[in-house]
């Protein structure tokens, strides 16, 4: 009977039920009452409901000073292995996620191109060449239309009896009717 070893109260249901209900009830309980008669078990009345337990003799209580010690040194190891085990998960706590780790590359090569950035080394001397090739060259080609499109405005000017400026829509104030502001607003 496991309640015997644990020294836990127990009723007769739940032998019954512990027999798996191959033991007759009433076969049960006369047992019990036969086991409290001869002092094997005690029971005690709780309503209609009657618990039995082992009584409790001199040997099987051990004193207090003799378990002391072991139940110290167990204590101390129960906690030592609690402090162990909150180190390792205060350790994972700090340690990335998978989460984390994905997202990590993206951030490895942020953190790479930053110290180009600080170090101002922002083009290959290659590209820098390059660049300046192609900005020389397209300076010239401006420089040149440029010129056409001001020999081109300076020719037809010496051929047009009209001025450049009036073909453009520049008017003087006299010629667009403005003589000054009106009077009242004059201090």
């Amino acid at each position: 009977m496991c309640q015997f070893k644990d020294d836990r109260p127990f009723s007769c249901a739940q032998l019954w039920e512990n027999s798996q209900k191959s033991v007759p009830r009433a076969a049960i309980q006369a047992t019990l009452t036969q086991m409290v008669a001869e002092g094997k078990l005690l029971s005690k009345s709780f309503g209609k409901t009657v618990c039995y337990f082992k009584p409790q003799e001199a040997a099987d209580i051990v004193p207090l000073f003799e378990e002391l010690p072991r139940v110290d040194h167990e204590t101390h190891r129960t906690q030592n292995e609690a402090a162990r085990i909150e180190a390792r998960a205060r350790t994972l706590a700090a340690q990335p996620t998978n989460a984390d780790l994905e997202a990590e590359p993206p951030r490895a090569d942020l953190d790479a191109r930053l110290v180009v950035l600080k170090s101002q080394n922002f083009v290959t001397p290659r590209e820098l060449a390059k660049a300046k090739h192609a900005y020389n060259h397209e300076l010239r080609r401006w420089r040149e239309l440029r010129r056409a499109v001001s020999a081109a405005v300076d020719a037809v000017r010496e051929r047009c009896d009209v001025d450049a400026q009036h073909l453009s829509g520049v008017f003087d104030d006299r010629e667009a009717g403005v003589t000054g502001p009106p009077p009242t607003y004059i201090g």
